[in-house]
């Protein structure tokens, strides 16, 4: 079975919620608008409002347990090298509520299967979270709760987390994984936003386009031995996590919608995609 993907204009409305992977980049995406803030908002705009969002960052990583934000008014963390940046950046706020009842029950939901979850009302939101919200929502309007990725979990098992938190979709709530395709920051060239990308770049980038269209899931899970230039392209998997949390929110009745395709600084994939039913 193939997904149809689609890229383009999204000007009706969808009725079901979907799940997004977004290709969050760097901070700068919060104050330097381009293509990509034009089609991720064009898509947001096309939804109706959520009752909350629950998000998985690349920049929460824990240890053995799955920890969820659960502070009425969590705190927002400036989690980046500030000299990098200018003030204008770190000048930004976003004043988001949390949502605890909603953290209680995804603790709930997620424990039959999983033993160690923690609430955690003292962590904020960091940047992989709030700056795709400031470009979402700019008027700070809706609930945002965080999810943790431990470390000792391999691609299924978080899989296995945004399967069971599939069924909020039904509840007007928006699953949002945030990470980045390619993430070698390494290989980057911060020097120039819209820079030729690398070779072995696009192609991993491409591999994992073909098996998202194909809906090749278990290629995916072992990405790191069958896609072409996985250890360049990933180095850690922190980064590719939220995409399999936002996979495992899959449902029959979806498509696989491509929301960005392109690279920031030569060899960041900004690739985003939503499911929508």
């Amino acid at each position: 079975m193939q997904a149809q993907e689609k890229i383009g204009e999204f000007n009706q409305k969808i009725s079901n919620f979907p799940s997004i992977f977004i290709g969050h980049g760097s901070p700068l995406v919060a104050i330097e608008y381009d293509d990509w803030n034009d089609k991720i908002g064009n898509f947001i705009d096309g939804l109706d409002h959520p009752t909350s969002i629950i998000i998985m960052s690349a920049h929460w990583e824990t240890e053995d347990t799955i920890e969820i934000t659960s502070s009425r008014y969590p705190k927002q963390l400036y989690d980046f090298d500030h000299e990098t940046y200018p003030d204008t950046l770190l000048q930004l706020t976003y004043p988001v509520n949390g949502d605890s009842e909603l953290a209680s029950h995804v603790k709930e939901l997620l424990s039959d299967k999983f033993s160690n979850i923690n609430l955690n009302d003292k962590r904020g939101l960091d940047h992989g979270s709030w700056i795709p919200m400031y470009v979402f929502y700019p008027n700070v309007d809706v609930n945002v709760i965080q999810i943790s990725i431990p470390k000792s979990f391999s691609p299924e098992q978080i899989f296995e987390i945004g399967k069971r938190l599939s069924p909020l979709r039904d509840n007007g709530i928006l699953l949002v994984g945030s990470g980045n395709v390619v993430n070698n920051t390494k290989e980057a060239n911060f020097e120039k936003k819209y820079t030729e990308t690398d070779e072995w770049a696009i192609k991993f980038d491409q591999w994992v386009n073909q098996k998202l269209t194909d809906l090749d899931f278990e290629s995916l899970f072992t990405m790191t031995d069958k896609a072409p230039f996985s250890e360049k392209a990933l180095k850690g998997l922190s980064h590719i996590m939220p995409l399999f949390f936002i996979l495992g929110t899959f449902n029959n009745k979806d498509t696989i919608i491509t929301l960005f395709d392109g690279f920031h600084y030569g060899n960041i994939s900004m690739r985003s995609f939503a499911l929508v039913s």
